[in-house]
């Protein structure tokens, strides 16, 4: 389990994690095997669980947070790769000036998405939206904000931006990070 990337759709919304030794990446939730095809995921702050039985290497089904919406998942195969998006991989900067260490930091691989790390020692998983080209941050972020207005959306996504063919850098907060 350690390190694959899946998917399920609720309402018409994709979710996207991955599993890390005790934690699922981009969600923060613990998770623990309960037999060898079955995981349960577990979210602290609420103490709701979900369940997912791994039906085979590729699927799995399960019961939504509510207790009640069945779910089912596939695995997706290394999508970084696949889309060229392991090139947003390197340093940064804020384009209109380093005023703080913040203002400095690297993209890394981080299993099946990536970890942005600031010159400041702070660090936050990296979801990737290959379809958006959006990294989603995890709420390790210090920024993280929940909500549906433009400002809040702002504190979750690095929003990457390209130019003659490769990634050039991403915005996020209102500011510029650019490719070093």
């Amino acid at each position: 389990m350690v390190g694959t990337l899946w998917a399920f759709t609720v309402e018409g919304q994709e979710y996207r994690f991955d599993f890390d030794q005790s934690t699922v990446k981009g969600w923060g939730f613990t998770w623990a095997e309960i037999n060898p095809n079955q995981v349960r995921v577990f979210d602290a702050d609420t103490q709701r669980a979900m369940v997912m039985n791994f039906d085979s290497p590729t699927s799995f089904r399960g019961i939504s947070w509510d207790g009640t919406t069945a779910i089912s998942g596939t695995r997706i195969l290394d999508p970084l790769y696949l889309s060229g998006m392991a090139k947003v991989i390197g340093t940064y900067q804020r384009y209109a000036g380093v005023q703080n260490d913040w203002h400095v930091g690297t993209i890394t691989q981080d299993g099946a998405g990536y970890r942005w790390t600031n010159k400041a020692g702070r660090s936050w998983y990296l979801t990737p939206d290959v379809k958006t080209q959006t990294l989603y941050t995890s709420r390790e972020n210090p920024y993280y904000q929940d909500g549906n207005t433009d400002a809040q959306r702002d504190t979750r996504q690095f929003t990457l931006s390209r130019g003659n063919g490769r990634y050039t850098g991403f915005n996020f907060m209102g500011d510029y990070y650019k490719l070093q």
